[in-house]
């Protein structure tokens, strides 16, 4: 029996562990404060992006994409080919 049929079988509905209890509220409040954020710039796969022409700098390539109306993809796309995408590099 591989892994995924064991947990099919075994981990889902009634026959997951945690099947019908409740967490606490000192539980969930723990484990709200411990959940890492790692949105926008605190991702560690952000991409800074620079302007080359205006000089202007941005934290990730979303926030470029919106501030610049230059789709996310053409901005990837140019700095995975090492080219430029309308003056961005």
């Amino acid at each position: 029996m591989t892994l995924s049929e064991h947990s099919k079988l075994h981990n889902n509905g009634c026959t997951h562990p945690n099947y019908g209890k409740k967490l606490s509220d000192k539980c969930r409040k723990h484990m709200s404060e411990n959940h890492a954020n790692v949105s926008g710039d605190k991702n560690p796969r952000a991409r800074k992006i620079k302007d080359i022409i205006s000089g202007l700098e941005f934290s990730t390539i979303k926030e470029a994409s919106e501030k610049c109306s230059i789709s996310r993809s053409s901005i990837y796309n140019s700095l995975r080919d090492n080219k430029e995408a309308c003056g961005y590099h």
